[in-house]
């Protein structure tokens, strides 16, 4: 799960909005819910992804920030309207936005690089027997202990 702030700047109005906010199980995010505008005027808020203290392994996250703002007129005859969002990116370490048509976050990830040693096990039959140990005579079955990254795997 991946978690979004939403920060208004100016005192613009956040609705039924909350920040950090998580992604949904479609990917998706809502950050800014039932916002009234009372008044006309520019409003604008910085989205950015909150990335966790304790960083996943092999994660890289995206460290954009977006800026949203929204415009709202007045026509003069009681009707405040709101705009379509406008969205500016600002990569990481970039000095400026830049235009963007819409607020994703790409993270990727890439599992750490690990050491393969192949296992070999052995069957030895001992004993009084008169015939030899034969192929698919006898089975087996492996499972995992315990997986721990730092510390191994154990059968």
């Amino acid at each position: 799960m991946f978690y979004f702030t939403i920060e208004a700047q100016d005192g613009a109005p956040m609705g039924d909005g909350s920040s950090p906010v998580p992604n949904k199980a479609d990917d998706s995010i809502e950050l800014l819910k039932n916002v009234t505008y009372t008044s006309a005027g520019d409003y604008v808020y910085i989205v950015k992804e909150q990335i966790p203290s304790n960083k996943a392994l092999g994660m890289t996250y995206d460290e954009s920030e977006y800026r949203v703002t929204v415009t709202v007129t007045d026509d003069q005859q009681g009707n405040l309207t709101a705009s379509e969002p406008k969205i500016e990116k600002k990569a990481a370490g970039a000095a400026d936005y830049v235009k963007a048509t819409a607020v994703e976050f790409a993270n990727s990830y890439e599992p750490l690089a690990g050491t393969y040693t192949p296992l070999k096990i052995t069957k030895v039959l001992s004993g009084d027997r008169n015939t030899a140990l034969a192929a698919g005579e006898f089975s087996f079955e492996m499972s995992v202990d315990s997986a721990n990254p730092e510390d191994g795997i154990t059968l």
